[in-house]
């Protein structure tokens, strides 16, 4: 996979477009007090500046033989060039759900992580 400097111009404007926004933080951990982005508003944030920058993001969930992680990749539309992220997570062990909603929110904030990064 090969970058250019568009791409990664592209990535650092998004990134700035981002910073310079006024959004505040939807949701409150009433156990631990602290606000966080929920996943919507990442999504809805990264989502804007894609469609200005014309980038497109595609998340994949995937086990080797050590653990689970997340790659996020990063397609430039105008040039067919991408970059890929990956993070490392876990299937988390939530009591009352199935492996499925245990996947799901594993995916879900495994995405959000690396979109924020």
């Amino acid at each position: 996979m090969e970058t250019t400097n568009k791409l990664l111009w592209k990535l650092w404007q998004a990134k700035i477009d981002i910073a310079s926004m006024k959004i505040s933080k939807e949701w409150t951990n009433d156990f631990s007090h602290y606000d966080y982005f929920t996943p919507e508003q990442v999504n809805k944030l990264v989502q804007k500046v894609c469609n200005e920058q014309k980038l497109f993001t595609k998340f994949d969930l995937k086990r080797n033989e050590w653990w689970v992680y997340g790659v996020l990749t990063i397609y430039d539309i105008e040039s067919d060039e991408t970059i890929s992220f990956e993070w490392a997570t876990a299937i988390p062990e939530i009591k009352a759900t199935n492996v499925a909603q245990q996947i799901w929110w594993c995916m879900t904030y495994t995405e959000r992580y690396l979109k924020m990064t």
